[in-house]
């Protein structure tokens, strides 16, 4: 249909363990771009926050095709949470 705005499918996760303490100290979360060195703590937090998390591959292949939609939130150096973005077509 023309005239509409694309559609776009936002799945993220903040690891529950850090999530109060994270409000209390926003301002030292940080946030990145991901990468492939990543993918295994973010399946960690993805399990931990899903009952029906996403597969390793899922998260590889959106890496490769929206690098640019796919950020991670990090704290004192470590991987706490991620955004992904993509466009539906």
């Amino acid at each position: 249909m023309r005239g509409l705005p694309p559609m776009y499918r936002v799945h993220c996760a903040l690891n529950r363990t850090l999530s109060t303490e994270l409000q209390r100290m926003s301002n030292q979360v940080t946030l990145r771009p991901c990468r492939l060195s990543d993918l295994g703590r973010l399946m960690e937090i993805e399990n931990e926050s899903f009952t029906d998390p996403y597969p390793w591959a899922e998260f590889a292949t959106h890496l490769l095709l929206h690098r640019r939609g796919f950020v991670v939130a990090c704290a004192d150096g470590e991987v706490v949470g991620y955004v992904l973005v993509a466009r539906e077509v």
